[in-house]
């Protein structure tokens, strides 16, 4: 994020996040102290790429994020939704502008058309069982329903994945960004690198990563006026 916002009002996109079933989470502690952390890494990752950074809005059941453009949100909700599996955050980003931007720098105290949009955007999802919901001036229904239904089937395919294959998959794609061999995946798991290639191919990895990059595209042509 930047030392300085610019002027009200400006235009941003606004990411908010909502917890599915968040009531029946097994020790909301830990895992509030597991979003955290995962938070912390994504923003330190992508910090060009805030005017706000994530942070968690409501307990740890909302999270949100104002951004510069689109394109990385999609690998956001990527690298928070890998680190909480089995629990999963169902997004909404939205086009607007920002009018109040309070004087902490954090997202939460930020308000305007941007966040007002973002929240109908939400309801849209949780209203059709989307994974991400999104909302762009002067975008046809066409491009937004398939970035949409591209980003609810991703998820739907992490859904699949069982104990063995998400440690395999997670460790393959840190936080960081770094990118680690299978062998060495295999050697934090204390697993042969055969396993750790099985469980990729188990969990769809190649489909998976292919789907980031239309869906990265996607959102940044979006960005673009039609």
């Amino acid at each position: 994020m930047s030392d300085s916002l610019p002027n009200c009002p400006f235009h941003a996109y606004a990411l908010t996040g909502d917890l599915v079933s968040s009531r029946k989470a097994e020790n909301r502690q830990k895992l509030g102290d597991l979003i955290r952390r995962c938070l912390k890494a994504i923003n330190a990752r992508f910090s060009n790429e805030f005017y706000g950074p994530l942070a968690l809005t409501r307990g740890i059941d909302e999270l949100s994020a104002l951004l510069r453009r689109p394109r990385a949100a999609f690998d956001m909700m990527v690298a928070i939704n890998l680190a909480v599996w089995p629990e999963t955050f169902r997004f909404a980003l939205a086009e607007g502008t920002i009018d109040v931007v309070g004087s902490t720098g954090r997202s939460a105290d930020m308000d305007g058309p941007a966040f007002h949009r973002g929240a109908d955007a939400q309801e849209r999802a949780r209203e059709n069982k989307l994974m991400l919901a999104v909302h762009f001036d002067s975008r046809d229904a066409a491009e937004t329903q398939m970035v949409e239904q591209m980003a609810t089937l991703y998820c739907r395919l992490m859904e699949t994945w069982t104990p063995g294959v998400a440690p395999a998959i997670r460790h393959y794609r840190p936080l960081d960004g770094s990118q680690p061999t299978q062998a060495q995946v295999a050697r934090v798991l204390n697993c042969s690198q055969q396993a750790v290639s099985e469980a990729h191919r188990r969990g769809h990895l190649d489909v998976l990563l292919a789907t980031e990059r239309v869906l990265r595209n996607g959102l940044d042509f979006m960005e673009k006026p039609s």
